[in-house]
């Protein structure tokens, strides 16, 4: 019965003469050709028809991202095809036991709509009719969210980001409130990945959308507040129906435009804060809530790994919402004065995450490692300064930073990894850049925690310092370069004092044997050929083995012997150096020293 009685009449069709014709083709040859009895050829058509719909909307919204991301382009003579399709696919729908791949078809009509408004919204203001059908369809169109789909998953080929995307685009033509709502539920999409596709759409078009924008962004801030509540409530994978009863009162609000009054983020805090406290008091019985209070106290107590204090926010949403904030500061003529405060405000958020305790902290160190949120605000911090022109204004960024000390190292990587590997490209003014780099050290030369010790003892300052100096494997591959030996000079004089306090600790000794070789660091070979010769001796054993010092160190000699020969020759005091550290390579049986003592043998 059913498909497999209909799978048996199209087998034993094919061996019913009846069902073929012949037909002479005049050479002596004939032409055989079969055909479907009507009834089954019905059902052959309406199968092709499914097949090719059902590839239509598997591929279709793929295409329309590459047409929204400017990777193709369709041309004016190709639009009344490309609105046919849609068409076809907005009349279609999957065959009965296919209802699960539904996602598919609205994810590709809605890509098909965006593409129509985003990238052709001119071309159909000329053609009403269109025009009509492609908000009608946009308006009756509701997201399709797959099953057990992560709020994390990184396409950007979702119902929810195309929807986002397009009201985006209307809004400054359409001030109707369907437009508006559907722009809201862009923001607020169960996937991160559609809130920040919202919003980037939005800041392309920030100047025609005007205070719009503003109010976009109060729902972004808003919103990480609400759905983190959600999720003390719900669970992190809470689906778009347990959300709803968590935005609809501010889903209201910004649909109906009665907020005036720009938020800032230390209010959502506190809305964020008393909407978990309220979620908790509803959840957990007063054991629970007695529980978690002394479990938080003995943990203070005890003698382990600092923690951070997170904010009751959901961070990934301001991390996807304000996802544009990463152009702007990269870009100052899109910038807007509110971008500023935003980034302020954000890097206030991470800084306040870290403990507040006194220095000195010994071997203590800061459980976890940076989220993606924190890379990201330390990414735009170091950025944003090396394009500033102002000290006060990178002393605000970089002071907090660096008052938390070295047992945040792993952040502290983060933040000078960016101020070199992106932050050096697009400094506005070297003069201004090394200013800033010299007071960091100058700074951090002040603080308790970041002194070093005798070598072979714990240093947790040991951890950062290759990173603050520039010296890090991917650090080098951008400060090593040629152009820049002009700031590695102006660097010379904190970059000796740095050799002097830190030198003694082999790890650091590798990243700075390393650098002198490059073609910006041959600044300060000759400097650090004398720095080397009076700490050569005092690594222990393991740190020779554990770094490679010998072939680094022999490299660094090779170099000056090519570079800086004639100057070792007449210089006493770098050729004493050199020696030095060549009898010590030596005597070590380095292969490369032994083979360079020969070719040095005349000094």
């Amino acid at each position: 019965t059913g498909k497999e009685k209909t799978n048996l009449e199209f087998f034993l069709a094919r061996f019913d003469p009846a069902n073929y014709s012949q037909k002479p083709t005049g050479d002596g040859l004939v032409e055989v050709t079969m055909s479907w009895p009507e009834h089954l050829q019905k059902i052959a058509d309406l199968s092709q028809q499914n097949t090719e719909m059902q590839m239509l909307a598997l591929q279709l919204a793929g295409r329309a991202r590459r047409l929204l991301n400017g990777q193709i382009a369709l041309t004016e003579e190709q639009l009344p095809d490309f609105i046919e399709r849609l068409r076809r696919l907005s009349e279609w729908r999957y065959p009965a036991g296919q209802e699960s791949d539904e996602h598919y078809r609205v994810s590709s009509l809605a890509g098909g709509l965006a593409v129509l408004t985003v990238k052709h919204l001119p071309w159909l203001k000329t053609n009403p009719k269109l025009k009509d059908w492609v908000l009608k369809t946009l308006r009756s169109l509701e997201p399709v969210v797959p099953e057990h789909q992560h709020p994390h998953v990184g396409t950007d080929t979702t119902s929810e980001s195309f929807l986002g995307e397009a009201a985006a685009a209307l809004l400054p033509d359409c001030k109707e409130e369907w437009v508006r709502a559907m722009a809201f539920e862009g923001v607020t999409a169960a996937t991160y990945r559609a809130t920040f596709d919202t919003m980037w759409r939005a800041f392309q078009m920030r100047s025609e959308l005007g205070d719009t924008f503003d109010e976009l962004v109060d729902v972004v801030l808003y919103w990480s507040a609400l759905r983190h509540a959600a999720a003390r409530e719900f669970g992190v994978h809470s689906d778009g129906s347990k959300l709803a009863k968590y935005k609809s009162a501010l889903r209201e609000r910004f649909v109906a435009q009665t907020s005036k009054k720009r938020v800032i983020v230390s209010r959502t805090e506190r809305v964020g804060r008393w909407l978990t406290e309220r979620v908790e008091r509803r959840t957990l019985t007063a054991g629970q809530r007695e529980w978690q209070i002394l479990s938080k106290a003995n943990r203070a107590k005890e003698r382990h790994d600092l923690s951070r204090e997170m904010p009751e926010l959901d961070i990934e949403v301001l991390r996807r919402g304000l996802g544009y904030l990463e152009a702007a500061v990269l870009e100052p003529s899109r910038q807007a004065p509110r971008d500023l405060e935003l980034l302020r405000e954000l890097f206030r958020v991470e800084v306040d995450t870290f403990p507040k305790e006194d220095t000195q902290q010994g071997w203590r160190g800061l459980s976890g490692t940076p989220w993606d949120f924190d890379r990201w605000v330390l990414q735009m911090a170091a950025s944003y300064i090396a394009l500033s022109t102002s000290l006060d204004e990178a002393r605000y960024f970089f002071e907090p930073l660096l008052d938390i000390g070295p047992i945040a190292h792993y952040w502290l990587e983060d933040f000078f990894r960016a101020w070199v590997i992106s932050g050096l490209p697009i400094a506005a003014d070297a003069k201004v850049y090394v200013a800033i780099w010299k007071e960091m050290f100058a700074y951090v030369e002040t603080l308790p925690d970041w002194q070093p010790r005798s070598p072979g003892s714990f240093c947790a300052a040991e951890y950062v310092m290759d990173y603050m100096a520039g010296l890090h494997e991917d650090q080098v591959k951008v400060y090593g370069s040629a152009e820049y030996r002009p700031i590695v000079s102006a660097m010379e004089g904190t970059m000796q004092q740095w050799a002097a306090r830190w030198l003694g600790y082999p790890s650091l000794a590798q990243w700075y044997a390393n650098f002198v070789t490059t073609e910006s660091g041959k600044a300060l070979l000759s400097q650090g050929i004398i720095q080397f010769a009076a700490t050569v001796n005092v690594y222990p054993e393991d740190g020779w083995s554990r770094y490679s010092l010998g072939t680094l160190l022999a490299k660094m000699l090779s170099v000056a012997w090519m570079e800086l020969r004639s100057e070792i020759a007449t210089r006493e005091k770098l050729r004493d150096a050199f020696l030095a550290i060549l009898t010590t390579l030596c005597a070590r049986l380095v292969p490369e020293a032994l083979n360079l003592r020969g070719k040095s043998s005349t000094l």
